[in-house]
């Protein structure tokens, strides 16, 4: 018997041929062995070598940057459960693949209690989470929709650096990201110059402050050896932020985590933890919900991941109504304060089945067609196949950008696809053009080539089921992808 896959290698094959003769609009030939699987890389054996590239850039920075210009400063990031993370991944189409950042400050609720560290940590092998897909119950909040996204290097306040950047939290040991903290961090060779409302000088050094009436502030500061200090606040008042400054010393930028030595100062913040950006990991799942009664939208985020992901998660938006820990995991809720307003007590996990569902479904209500989403390394978009039948069969493919060797390809991943019984083939069209045709397989991922990253241009995808024929089975629409 003819094995299965020598078939639809065959066929492939066969179709790659003719549509490589249709003209214009026809896809590159594949380039399989430059494309890689969309499962998160081990980065077990590069930490070494990525600390070293990171010390010789700072290095370099730290030495040549002398000039400095202004610079001004939204979103959750989420992990893919292990349950939905796909055997094997394979391509259908141009090279390669691999994903993301964070928004705007914000304020915290009554702390719960929360285990950290007395004396400073660096990243580790996160602590496994409770709740992943948090959604509230319908009758307190309806479930209306539902995103994930994650990163394997962090980028807070809309502040991206051509260096890695150190990043410090000093808070309470107890309190942890719910309570009052700091999240320090250090430039090299960006070219930025202080701003803010109030100029103070600390031993020889001018910090520029701004603390708003929410409890949020803001303080910058040129170090003196062409580095650049940031520190954003949360629940701390002018008094409070200028103790915390005064016990800033900067440190070499041989040191593993060149930022700032900090001795603890009398109301009891210690410098808890410390990474590079580079070496954060972290993800967040994160639902939509609407109160009946009032019409009043919130959204739930659960983030996991290492210790300075999750007080990024807390402080790296607008205030949330409220901060808290359920099952282990880092809760935050955002909207407006009002009595029927969702509570961290109400948070649950929803099964795997609702959880995806929600994620098809658009994160705004659909005013016009097509469909728009934002999408970006790290976010994914759930899109549902549409039956052209009155068929109920639930199908969904899962959209995402990645970025190998500085090419950005739009990821297709049908692991949670059931094409209908007659299906024959994947029939994928980008702005326009016919760019795959292969066979309508699942638990593979198809990768197009976009083009150099970063990809600035809005992305007009539509992907289809067909039989033999060329009947279409079933189908995306046309779904509008801005990339952000």
């Amino acid at each position: 018997m003819t094995d299965r896959t020598d078939v639809d290698r065959e066929l492939d094959d066969a179709i790659s041929r003719l549509v490589a003769e249709a003209g214009a609009d026809a896809p590159e030939p594949p380039m399989i062995a430059a494309f890689m699987a969309t499962t998160r890389p081990d980065r077990s054996g590069a930490s070494g070598s990525r600390r070293l590239a990171t010390l010789g850039a700072i290095a370099i920075a730290a030495a040549a940057a002398l000039v400095f210009v202004v610079d001004l400063d939204d979103r959750t990031g989420t992990l893919r459960p292990t349950d939905t993370s796909p055997s094997s991944a394979t391509v259908d189409e141009d090279d390669t693949l691999s994903p993301t950042s964070f928004s705007e400050p914000t304020g915290s609720s009554s702390p719960t209690s929360v285990e950290t560290t007395a004396s400073a940590t660096t990243a580790g092998t996160p602590a496994p989470a409770g709740i992943t897909r948090p959604v509230i119950s319908a009758d307190v909040c309806e479930p209306v929709s539902a995103r994930e996204a994650f990163t394997e290097a962090l980028t807070l306040f809309a502040r991206p650096s051509t260096n890695p950047v150190p990043i410090q939290i000093v808070g309470h040991p107890v309190e942890g990201p719910l309570g009052p903290f700091a999240v320090v961090q250090r430039f090299f060779g960006d070219d930025r110059r202080p701003v803010g409302d109030e100029a103070i000088e600390i031993d020889g050094t001018v910090f520029w402050i701004m603390v708003s009436a929410n409890g949020n502030g803001v303080v910058e500061w040129d170090v003196g050896d062409g580095s650049f200090g940031y520190l954003r606040s949360r629940g701390l008042d002018r008094a409070a932020l200028l103790d915390v400054i005064a016990e800033l010393a900067p440190r070499s930028t041989a040191a593993a985590v060149p930022g700032f030595a900090y001795s603890a100062a009398a109301d009891g913040l210690q410098l808890l933890h410390e990474e590079m950006n580079t070496d954060v990991n972290g993800a967040v799942g994160s639902s939509e919900c609407v109160v009946a009664s009032t019409g009043y939208r919130y959204r739930i985020a659960a983030i996991i991941g290492d210790p300075v992901f999750l007080y990024g998660g807390v402080i790296d938006r607008l205030v949330p109504l409220e901060v808290g820990m359920s099952g282990g995991t880092l809760i935050v809720i955002d909207g407006l304060a009002d009595p029927s307003a969702p509570t961290v007590g109400d948070v649950i996990d929803a099964d795997p089945a609702t959880w995806l569902e929600l994620r098809s479904r658009p994160s705004e209500p659909e005013l016009s067609q097509p469909r728009t989403e934002s999408i970006g390394e790290g976010v994914e978009v759930v899109v549902r196949l549409e039956s052209a039948d009155d068929s109920t069969v639930e199908s969904y493919l899962t959209l995402r950008l990645e970025t190998e060797q500085g090419v950005t390809f739009l990821a297709v991943d049908t692991a949670d696809a059931v094409p209908a019984p007659d299906a024959a083939f994947w029939r994928t069209e980008i702005n326009g053009g016919l760019r795959g045709f292969s066979t309508a397989s699942v638990g593979k991922v198809m990768g197009f080539r976009l083009g150099d990253a970063p990809v600035g241009e809005t992305i007009e995808v539509t992907i289809s089921v067909i039989d033999g024929g060329e009947f279409v089975l079933q189908t995306t629409g046309v779904i509008r992808l801005v990339p952000v």
